[in-house]
């Protein structure tokens, strides 16, 4: 009997701890985010229409230093030049998922994830924007090692740092605080 009461203690201590539920909750939304909507909801059309939203002010941003700047398509040129494509996976929409089923797993009252949610967005889109411009004057000026290095690791390094710095913040400021228990 003693076996199974301690066995009930742990699994209600674990069951009620903040971190296991935060992880459980992030672990079904992924899973809901990943397996039903990126898959099903998010059409080719939805991933066509950031693309072009990337494209637009990618290409209003690369006009300010090089009035030729257009888009095509997925296509990004700078005085004629194809500099990049842009693809579904890079359109940034993964990402946003991805963010808003953590923020949505932490605590926090929902008005207060609402907001940060979308900020969140926001930011990945601000961001990714940045990073097509700087990959098409990589390609433009013929710095393809600096390219690679950039579109593999560096974007994906500042990206993820921010989003953690942005939601760490957001948590310590606007999630529920929990009273440890005796």
């Amino acid at each position: 009997m003693n076996k199974f009461v301690n066995s009930k203690t742990f699994i209600h201590r674990y069951i009620n701890n903040p971190l296991t539920v935060f992880l459980i909750k992030g672990f079904l939304f992924f899973m809901i985010w990943d397996l039903v909507i990126y898959e099903y909801v998010i059409t080719p059309a939805i991933h066509q229409w950031m693309i072009h939203q990337l494209l637009q002010a990618s290409t209003g941003l690369l006009r300010m230093g090089f009035n030729s700047s257009f888009s095509s398509g997925t296509e990004l040129y700078i005085n004629g030049v194809h500099c990049v494509h842009i693809g579904i996976p890079c359109d940034g929409i993964e990402v946003m998922g991805v963010f808003a089923c953590i923020v949505l797993a932490y605590q926090a009252p929902w008005y207060h994830k609402t907001w940060m949610v979308i900020g969140g967005c926001m930011v990945v889109f601000i961001l990714n924007t940045i990073r097509i411009v700087i990959l098409s004057g990589l390609l433009y000026h013929h710095q393809l090692k600096a390219f690679d290095i950039n579109h593999k690791y560096v974007f994906n390094l500042i990206l993820y740092g921010i989003l953690l710095i942005l939601f760490s913040l957001w948590s310590s400021t606007f999630g529920i605080k929990h009273r440890p228990s005796h």
